[in-house]
């Protein structure tokens, strides 16, 4: 699993290690939308010019896109089994995954193309957040563990494990270097672990609507804002709704008639989150203004 929520850090910090929060429903506006011919969409990133990266399923195949805040699409075509956008920054920067018949490689890609990024040993890498410095972060599979990575904008790693972890993986970071992340990502809901990384201290995270441990944290913008998904159900069927957090309460996000088992992967300073669903029974992605 990499899919992708908001929170006062200063709040954060005072709180407990384990960071149980207050709950209540939020209002949202959703403006879906579906890559051109494609049969499933999901939007995973936003910049603060409301450019938004995904990955969608066309003829077969997955690739990644840009959405322009216009409404059209760029299509990013790298890896010869499959290529995903994860996170894009205010300076064009998008980070993402893309895979070939020697594995899966992290890459960044500008105006000028892309560039592949692999971390020293890892059978596979991918990056999955970035801010505006061009740190980035993501997550490494070697042998034995999943190392939670963090890359410096030059190039240096550093490795981030949650506590006693060797299945860790780092889904965003902000201006301010907070990271947020999981552990035990790919086991999936009912074994996972939402943490916020803050100053050098891990602070678990718990959506009080989900099922225990089925709490996920995808993103934190530059207001200290956190977006993610809480599952219920760990075993299919499964159910999935968003959620954000502000001023140390977690607001849910509702779920529209006819749509289901959301996701929320992204959010900018503005506030806005996308994700990805269930909309009249066909996966597309979503932009949403939430109060």
């Amino acid at each position: 699993m990499k899919i992708r929520t908001a929170l006062g850090i200063g709040m954060v910090v005072a709180l407990a290690s384990a960071i149980a929060l207050a709950q209540t429903t939020a209002s949202c506006t959703y403006t879906t939308f579906q890559y051109p011919d494609a049969s499933a969409t999901d939007a995973t990133g936003i910049n603060d010019y409301n450019t938004v990266v995904g990955y969608t399923s066309l003829n077969g195949k997955q690739i990644g896109f840009i959405r322009w805040a216009n409404g059209t699409f760029t299509k990013v075509d790298i890896g010869s089994i499959r290529t995903e956008l994860f996170g894009r920054n205010n300076k064009g920067v998008s980070v993402g995954v893309y895979a070939d018949a020697n594995g899966g490689h992290a890459f960044l890609l500008t105006s000028s193309g892309y560039q592949n990024i692999d971390y020293p040993g890892a059978i596979a890498f991918e990056l999955l957040g970035i801010n505006n410095y061009n740190s980035s972060v993501g997550a490494a599979n070697t042998t034995n563990a999943q190392l939670g990575i963090k890359r410096w904008s030059n190039g240096a790693f550093a490795k981030i494990q949650y506590p006693n972890s060797t299945a860790t993986q780092l889904n965003g970071i902000n201006d301010s270097g907070v990271v947020v992340g999981m552990n035990g990502a790919d086991a999936g809901p009912n074994t996972m672990v939402a943490f916020a990384l803050i100053n050098g201290k891990f602070q678990q995270i718990t959506d009080p609507k989900a099922d225990s441990l089925s709490t996920w944290v995808s993103g934190i913008n530059n207001n200290q804002v956190i977006v993610g998904t809480g599952y219920n159900g760990g075993n299919p069927p499964r159910s999935s709704h968003g959620f954000f957090i502000v001023n140390g309460q977690v607001k849910e996000m509702p779920t529209t008639s006819g749509a289901g088992n959301l996701q929320a992967n992204g959010i900018n300073k503005s506030g806005l989150i996308v994700g990805g669903g269930s909309f009249g029974r066909v996966e597309k992605g979503f932009i949403a203004k939430c109060q």
